[in-house]
């Protein structure tokens, strides 16, 4: 299972008043490839809806957790008295998030809080939310997998699930309030979770459950990414980027609090322009990076007039051009022994591949095994994509990683998509 690089805490702090602030905890990201400014503090302080606030600024909510905090050394000493700490320092422990985040506020607008975490929400980033004493806690891994050991230690009742089973509203809670907002507006899947379960998760349509039961919020599988109506907006902000880049060289302006919130989410995705049938361009993130309507507006504006590969779109064009979209799933290694164990594992028309020879990396989406079905010659042309030899595949033993898309088009069908 691939571990989350970050842990997100969400909790309420009644003593805050409507107050909203970041708390940067002990763990610190070593990965030389995530500089300090990407980091979810970062991330979460840029967007201008918090303040930063130090452990010791923040008042406890309970006098035994003023005490802990006192009592506790070493370096989760001074957040012995914020929510979660003892989560967060088994998980550290055991192989977890390499930083550490708390958001923690008042009295906040579930909706609009929802929205601005919703920016922030990598498909790396383990969120936890942690609901007022006595009545629950619900936990999100939005890669998809859920790891029995982990959530046993950061376990939730089924209340935010049924909530969003039933019609009846929203639950009290602002905590819980801003979960089931993420997960109406992101498409996660509600699961139902026993600790007697060691093997993982059970699916199941929850309305009741006893407490040993947690609710477990997974990201969408390809497929649920969009509603149709989410894909046909993606497609128009598509076609307003690339024809306004082409005849006035600028992004049209967009108000992103006029989004849904599946947009807001941050999600890699491709723009590819054809022409009669041809491609004319295609630009895209391998990794999420950035909100999913920016993803859309800059990897269409570079589709049109900045790959190398084609001449700038230009406005006699337009008419003539098919924009598609492709919004992607995080890649994962793909573990290999030999050649043949590589031919075997690749499934056409499912994965994307990401080629990895040296210093060199090219892709292509699961829509290019309609061109090249032949495993061989796929894996060949991508190293020649690459900038290497075709057969450097069998050769060189190169990383490979796999990936799956969420793909629609201008053509109307937008039930389209490339997963497992």
């Amino acid at each position: 299972m691939a571990r989350p690089r970050s842990l997100l805490i969400l909790a309420g702090n009644p003593a805050l008043g409507r107050r909203k602030v970041v708390v940067s905890g002990p763990l610190r990201e070593q990965a030389e490839d995530t500089p300090a400014w990407k980091t979810l503090t970062r991330q979460l302080l840029q967007q201008g809806a918090f303040e930063v606030a130090q452990p010791q600024q923040v008042p406890s909510v309970s006098q035994k957790g003023a005490e802990d905090a006192g009592a506790q050394e070493g370096p989760w000493g001074p957040y012995a008295h914020l929510p979660g700490v003892h989560e967060a320092a088994w998980l550290a422990a055991h192989g977890g998030p390499r930083n550490l985040t708390w958001v923690l506020v008042g009295s906040p607008d579930a909706g609009a809080l929802a929205r601005t975490l919703a920016e922030s929400l990598t498909p790396e980033t383990l969120l936890l939310g942690l609901l007022e004493p006595g009545t629950c806690r619900v936990s999100l891994l939005p890669d998809g997998n859920v790891a029995g050991e982990m959530q046993s230690r950061a376990g939730a009742l089924v209340r935010a699930v049924t909530a969003l089973s039933e019609s009846s509203g929203l639950p009290a809670d602002p905590i819980a309030r801003t979960l089931v907002h993420l997960a109406r507006g992101l498409h996660w899947e509600g699961l139902l979770w026993t600790p007697r379960q060691a093997g993982g998760v059970e699916q199941s349509h929850v309305h009741s459950a006893a407490e040993e039961e947690a609710a477990v919020f997974l990201d969408p599988p390809v497929g649920s990414l969009l509603t149709p109506a989410e894909r046909r907006l993606v497609l128009h902000l598509a076609r307003r980027a690339v024809e306004s880049v082409v005849r006035t060289g600028r992004l049209p302006d967009v108000n992103p609090t006029a989004l849904p919130l599946a947009l807001l989410a941050v999600r890699a995705c491709f723009v590819t322009l054809t022409k009669d049938g041809q491609l004319r361009g295609c630009i895209g993130h391998l990794k999420a990076q950035m909100p999913l309507y920016q993803a859309v507006l800059e990897n269409a504006r570079a589709a049109a007039v900045q790959d190398y590969r084609f001449e700038p779109v230009r406005p006699s064009e337009l008419e003539d051009l098919r924009i598609e979209v492709s919004v992607l799933t995080p890649a994962r290694p793909l573990q290999y022994r030999t050649p043949e164990e590589l031919l075997q594992r690749l499934r056409p028309g499912v994965d994307g591949v990401i080629l990895e020879i040296g210093s060199f990396t090219a892709t292509f989406l699961p829509q290019v095994w309609e061109k090249l079905p032949d495993k061989e010659q796929f894996l060949d042309q991508l190293c020649l994509k690459a900038g290497a030899w075709p057969g450097d595949w069998r050769r060189l033993s190169p990383a490979v990683s796999t990936y799956q898309v969420e793909a629609f088009a201008e053509d109307g069908d937008l039930a389209a998509d490339s997963g497992s």
